[in-house]
């Protein structure tokens, strides 16, 4: 968003996963040298945890004057070195002046300047692109939906809760359909598509790993009425956004599935219209990255590598190429080296792995729960219908810290190399993947599916469910 801060042109990132309103420090000496001279407010200095993981301390807090959408604002504002941004609008701001940020176009939304109506503003244009009387005109297609009770949502839950929207039931048309999507990052409140009735209900869910209260007439989600026209564009939508040729398409072998001919048909129908799903090619997940902590003291460990027979140093040399070309590892200069084995799979062929264990010998192991069996088996008590799914290279679709890469590295006749995602064998790579899977089924894990590492298990009472 584009505006001013004490005067200076700013572009504001506004920040729903950030707890603070921070400026860099750069763009504070700017405006002290170009505007005036400001006067610190007395706090002790704070460390900040970014979203990559790194720790900055805070160089002092500042009353500033934030304007933008011809609003302005005053709000303490810490000063952050080494920030990528200008200045990041966080929750704190957010909550302070009551502004919401959500929509299907991502809308600001201001606090309620009469009974009736609510003040939206588009995020995209920037001020001087902006007719200010249509940021600020009333929009009466669109209303705030409202938690009714007080909720405590756990961390990684999910839960169905009723809420009112700002205008009463009974001046809502039957035959209107109205979007749904969430005010905030967390809670999360699921896009849907509702007509409201007599009582309205959206899910909400905990990405955290803190509970999360919801107090009664808190604001969690924004509807939005739809034109014909877009109603129209959804149903001609097609299921599959990535078109594959025919012979690409993944079918499975249903032979000896207990589903009769209308399911296995159904089945089918359903993985045919998701077939990127199965692709060939490995995705990368941002939601997490394994970091190797060693203990203190730690030194490299560098180790010959174990001897092969040319016939398996043929096997190393296509090994390393698919994986070059794929970009899993990338020549090193690592002080580390581990060596290499080839042990063989259950089909006869050779799967490539490195002894890390000198490396883990060294790893301070991190302590994350792995699902019990009993708990799995009671889960499963009432299922009728059971799917196995498991994840292609799943350790590969995680990628390694920068700063632990060096700590993979391994020797081979041709060098050394590290990886870039993360490798099968190292100690607290199951506990990372498991963490990852907890992250992306939270809400649906226990109550529909489980996940043991990369295998993932559905199941539920009847088909139509499943």
């Amino acid at each position: 968003v584009n505006g001013t801060l004490e005067g200076y042109p700013t572009k504001f990132t506004i920040d729903t996963g950030s707890n603070l309103t921070v400026l860099s420090a750069e763009a504070f000496r700017k405006i002290e040298q170009k505007y005036c001279k400001l006067i610190p407010i007395k706090s002790p200095s704070l460390t900040v945890r970014c979203a990559n993981g790194q720790s900055l301390r805070t160089h002092g807090l500042f009353q500033l004057n934030i304007s933008f959408f011809n609003k302005t604002f005053l709000h303490p504002v810490y000063i952050l070195p080494h920030l990528q941004h200008v200045c990041i609008i966080g929750l704190d701001f957010l909550r302070k002046h009551d502004i919401h940020v959500g929509g299907t176009h991502d809308q600001i939304l201001f606090p309620k300047e009469s009974q009736d109506t609510n003040s939206f503003a588009s995020q995209s244009p920037s001020l001087d692109q902006c007719n200010t009387s249509s940021l600020t005109s009333s929009n009466s297609s669109s209303y705030s939906l409202a938690a009714i009770e007080a909720h405590s949502l756990l961390p990684y839950h999910s839960m169905i809760i009723p809420v009112n929207p700002t205008k009463p039931f009974s001046k809502f048309s039957p035959d209107e359909t109205y979007s749904v999507s969430s005010l905030h990052e967390n809670p999360r409140v699921a896009n849907g598509l509702i007509s409201p009735s007599k009582s309205l209900f959206i899910e909400i869910s905990n990405f955290s790993h803190d509970s999360i209260e919801v107090h009664p007439q808190q604001k969690l989600a924004v509807m939005e009425l739809l034109t014909e026209h877009q109603l129209n564009s959804l149903s001609r939508l097609s299921h599959t956004p990535h078109p594959i040729e025919e012979e690409q398409i993944y079918l499975p072998d249903l032979s000896y599935s207990d589903l009769n001919d209308i399911q296995k048909a159904k089945l089918v129908t359903l993985i045919q219209q998701y077939p990127q799903v199965f692709t060939e090619k490995l995705g990368r997940t941002h939601l997490t990255k394994h970091v190797i902590e060693l203990q203190p003291g730690t030194q490299p460990a560098n180790i010959q590598p174990y001897r092969l027979p040319p016939s398996k140093k043929a096997i190393v040399d296509q090994q390393l190429e698919e994986m070059l070309q794929a970009g899993h590892i990338t020549p090193s200069h690592s002080p580390w080296a581990s060596p290499i084995v080839l042990s063989p799979k259950k089909d006869g062929t050779l799967r490539f792995c490195v002894d890390y264990r000198k490396l883990n010998a060294n790893t301070i192991r991190t302590a994350y729960p792995m699902p019990r069996v009993d708990d799995t088996l009671d889960s499963l008590r009432e299922a009728k219908f059971i799917s196995t799914l498991d994840l292609r290279s799943g350790y590969w679709q995680v990628e390694i810290d920068p700063e632990s890469r060096n700590k993979t590295a391994f020797i081979t006749h041709r060098g050394l190399y590290e990886f870039l995602v993360m490798p099968f064998g190292l100690s607290n790579a199951p506990a990372t993947f498991q963490r990852l899977m907890d992250l992306i089924l939270a809400g649906i894990k226990w109550q529909s599916c489980l996940v043991y590492i990369d295998d993932i298990v559905v199941f539920s009472p009847t088909f139509e469910q499943h």
